[in-house]
């Protein structure tokens, strides 16, 4: 049946010749992936049935594929919010074509508990002094995303700091791995996104705005919320006036991500209650558009993550 007719929402169960049982109505749905091939689709479906994971496809607007925020014929990949971190870490594992930069390691053997643990910090410097390549720049996103997912400070930090000053190198393919992570389900890319996100801020790299600012046309509002979190962080002013635009947004964290971002990057203290009614802060809105752009649009950054920071050297 797949990949199915135009628009065409599908669902997914492991054992199809059984009676469904739907989620909840109104059930949160959020997107893990968007698959470009038929064969991955098929690929994807096989396995989130072998892991009983319910699931939905949505075919995406042929418009939006027009206009090229996505490349061709693509589906989004839909799964209840309570299993999207569990799918996402199955599937980056098992069809990580899906997901070109972020590529996560698989999970560890028993034994694998018995052994040391690993110098993130060492492995990325061998990585790095690897011949750039396809195959290197792979290997550096799954240390990365390996490093990024723990909860070891120390590495993180140490790890960060080597990222900004080869940055130079490796600039390109930490902003790809960061709006991939932005897009993606799961606790996990939130983690990457936050770590990698100091690394861009600190070193003044901007570039990746455009594509984060794509992901503002998502349907998800998990994504659109990483989304003007990530913006608020690339220091750039010219994310002002598409934030602006996100306080409008249906969704209350959409609007709060949003609300703090432009705090952020412009400087300005406004009225503005992202818990409110968006009909009701069109005063507010209204003055704060005003007031941007009175300032002549010059941004005066707050809490800005600085090279000293990364580098552990407090002013």
């Amino acid at each position: 049946e797949l990949p199915g007719g135009d628009s065409a929402v599908q669902a997914g169960y492991a054992v199809p010749d059984e009676e469904p049982v739907p989620q909840a109505a109104g059930a949160a749905l959020l997107q893990v992936a968007i698959v470009t091939s038929e064969g991955d689709l098929e690929a994807v479906v096989g396995v989130l049935k072998e892991s009983d994971i319910y699931f939905e496809i949505d075919e995406v607007n042929r418009q939006k594929a027009e206009a090229g925020l996505v490349p061709g014929r693509a589906w989004r990949l839909l799964v209840g919010a309570d299993e999207a971190h569990d799918a996402f870490m199955k599937l980056v594992s098992s069809v990580p074509q899906v997901f070109p930069h972020v590529v996560v390691r698989a999970a560890a053997p028993d034994d694998e508990e018995d052994k040391p643990p690993s110098d993130a910090p060492a492995k990325i410097e061998e990585i790095l002094a690897l011949p750039p390549s396809e195959s290197s720049s792979a290997k550096l996103a799954q240390a990365l995303i390996s490093t990024f997912s723990s909860d070891d400070p120390a590495e993180m930090a140490a790890v960060k700091s080597i990222l900004a000053r080869r940055f130079a190198t490796v600039g390109p393919l930490l902003a790809q791995i960061a709006v991939e992570s932005a897009a993606s389900g799961g606790d996990g890319a939130e983690r990457v996104l936050f770590h990698l996100m100091q690394v861009l801020e600190a070193v003044g790299y901007s570039e990746a705005l455009g594509e984060i600012e794509v992901l503002y046309d998502s349907p998800v509002p998990q994504v659109r919320m990483r989304a003007a979190y990530a913006a608020g962080r690339l220091g750039a002013v010219e994310a002002v006036e598409r934030l602006l635009d996100l306080l409008e947004d249906e969704e209350e964290d959409v609007r709060y991500e949003a609300s703090e971002s432009v705090w952020r990057l412009t400087g300005l203290d406004f009225e503005f209650e992202p818990s409110a009614p968006v009909e009701q802060e069109q005063e507010n809105l209204a003055r704060l558009r005003e007031t941007w752009q009175r300032s002549g649009k010059s941004a005066h950054i707050r809490g800005k993550i600085t090279l000293a920071d990364l580098f552990g050297r407090r002013p």
